[in-house]
């Protein structure tokens, strides 16, 4: 199957997903899960994670493999370039702590969304193929 546009935007769900999942402003997450209720349901929390921190490791992986710190450090200050920008246009309120951790979360999502998809968003713009992507003829 071809990467694309929509392979993109699945994998951004499912990072927005697992960010969200684990903090987000609004009082539903697994962070205000724990810290509401303690040590109740203590065995379906640590289940829970174990499954988020294995998710955000996946992720965290294959972004620092694939884009590597002067990657993350130039994506994390486009988008934050373009959080400035949003500001300025008064399409976002940099005053509310709500939408700042709202924006961070966001960032951080799409940050591990493209270092997830970064070796197929590189063969699309420059032709160059993984080592994963050769097939190698069978054994005569």
């Amino acid at each position: 199957m071809e990467f694309g546009f929509w392979g993109w935007v699945v994998r951004w769900m499912l990072a927005m997903f697992i960010v969200l999942a684990t903090y987000n402003p609004t009082g539903y997450s697994f962070w205000h899960w724990v810290v509401q209720s303690g040590l109740q349901n203590a065995s379906v929390k640590v289940l829970a994670a174990l499954i988020l921190l294995l998710l955000h490791l996946i992720y965290l992986r294959a972004t620092i493999r694939s884009i590597g710190p002067i990657g993350i450090g130039l994506i994390t200050a486009t988008l934050g370039a373009f959080a400035w920008w949003l500001s300025d246009l008064e399409l976002i309120d940099m005053g509310n702590r709500v939408v700042v951790d709202l924006v961070l979360l966001v960032m951080f999502a799409t940050l591990m969304s493209i270092g997830i998809s970064w070796s197929h968003l590189r063969n699309r713009l420059s032709g160059q193929i993984d080592s994963d992507d050769v097939t190698t003829p069978p054994p005569v």
